[in-house]
């Protein structure tokens, strides 16, 4: 074969690597999932199709419970709320059937990190956000991480620790949702409560009627635009 051609076929495979390379490195929008790898947690995510680089996005952290990620559910209930609140979701997912593990927690760090690099991001209204056994991790992440992550959103789902001292340099809103049929509700109404005597910024939400379950629409509603004002609460 002439070496010319060789050249040609050298070239040819180095502009295939490099359009592929620029491929990973472009900005994605919608809704997309990357693949785990043994460098990163596989994940999933959504950013609002009409992405504005000079607009600053809220970022939300799904962390689901063991064993069923709820990216169907958490998708349809949460597009809308992205679009016209400016939210990016992002979903990471624990292939393990026994769930998150505090190990865990850089990983996820290293994605929102990730995140924050490549899309505008508001830092004042980055949060992490759990629903029943995704909810002690979700906690430990935030405690781990509060100079990074500002707001702790659980639903029906109990703090795994002691919160830190509460420093007004990180100031850390948390929101704590669940039914009052829910069997963790009356814990979670003596969590609220001993968080406001330590004069965290704690909201509690009830939902009546409701046994263990990830909230109506309405109430998502409620949870986005806590995540649209946190800058201001």
């Amino acid at each position: 074969k002439p070496a010319a051609d060789d050249a040609n076929d050298k070239d040819a495979d180095k502009d295939n690597e490099d359009a592929e390379e620029a491929d990973d490195d472009a900005l994605k929008t919608g809704r997309f999932t990357v693949e785990e790898t043994e460098d990163q947690l596989g994940h999933w995510a959504y950013v609002p199709e009409e992405y504005n680089a000079d607009y600053r996005y809220a970022l939300m952290v799904w962390l689901h419970p063991n064993a069923d990620t709820m990216e169907a559910t958490v998708f349809k209930e949460w597009k809308t709320h992205c679009d016209q609140r400016g939210i990016i979701l992002l979903a990471p997912k624990k292939a393990k059937v026994a769930g998150w593990v505090p190990n865990d927690a850089e990983s996820v760090k290293q994605l929102i990190d990730q995140f924050i690099d490549k899309y505008s991001i508001d830092e004042s209204r980055v949060v992490a956000h759990g629903y029943s056994s995704g909810g002690p991790f979700t906690s430990l992440l935030t405690f781990k991480y509060r100079e990074l992550i500002r707001g702790l959103s659980l639903v029906g789902s109990l703090i795994a620790q002691r919160p830190p001292e509460n420093r007004p340099d990180f100031r850390l809103q948390i929101q704590l949702v669940c039914g009052d049929q829910d069997p963790r509700y009356a814990l979670v109404q003596r969590t609220g409560a001993a968080l406001k005597s330590a004069k965290f910024p704690v909201t509690v939400t009830t939902i009546n009627g409701q046994a263990h379950a990830y909230p109506p629409s309405e109430r998502v509603a409620e949870i986005a635009r806590w995540i649209d004002i946190l800058d201001r609460l």
